[in-house]
């Protein structure tokens, strides 16, 4: 983000995106990334921070009606466009337990991974909110590089009225459905 003057910093729309797995210049305008680019500007222009950006992933979220869907990172068809190998987990759990509770909705969950196991895509739809709260989280996942195995092992809370039952984590879910699917290969 540094320019040719080392005292100018190019964010946001004006500045050039790369994508974080292909290293490709990609066009994302969006306002999530223009004010993570920001920051880590600002982290920078007045100290020599450490603090870099390793490439844009995006993150859409949105409602249509009452339809919440959402994603983050790169998708199957670019991967099978640059021939990538690749495998998809699904899942699809409620986000109460038990599913008669008010509020409760079907969450549908898509996670791709790259076939060393790390996470590169997520995708989720469900009438509810909590669809946003996973695409962000994952989208987390993806930057930090984590693994099937660790999105395996994750560590959340469990509470009936608030969260999916501990053993149908739709994260979890989606992680054990590409395992099986990388095992066989």
């Amino acid at each position: 983000m540094r320019t040719s003057d080392p005292n100018i910093f190019a964010v946001g729309d004006v500045a050039e995106k790369k994508h974080f797995l292909l290293n490709e210049p990609i066009p994302l305008m969006l306002s999530s990334i223009a004010c993570q680019e920001a920051r880590v500007a600002a982290a920078n222009l007045y100290r020599d921070s450490s603090i870099r950006m390793d490439g844009a992933i995006g993150v859409v979220l949105t409602r249509v009606g009452d339809l919440v869907v959402g994603c983050a990172g790169t998708t199957e068809s670019l991967l099978k466009r640059r021939a990538v190998d690749y495998v998809v987990g699904r899942s699809t759990a409620v986000n109460r337990h038990p599913f008669f509770l008010r509020g409760a909705c079907s969450i549908e969950l898509k996670l791709v991974f790259l076939n060393d196991g790390t996470l590169v895509g997520a995708e989720a739809a469900g009438y509810c909110n909590e669809v946003a709260e996973i695409i962000n989280a994952l989208a987390i996942a993806i930057q930090k590089k984590m693994r099937i195995e660790d999105l395996i092992a994750l560590r959340f809370g469990s509470q009936p009225t608030l969260t999916a039952a501990p053993t149908s984590n739709p994260v979890v879910l989606a992680a054990l459905d590409a395992l099986k699917k990388i095992q066989q290969v």
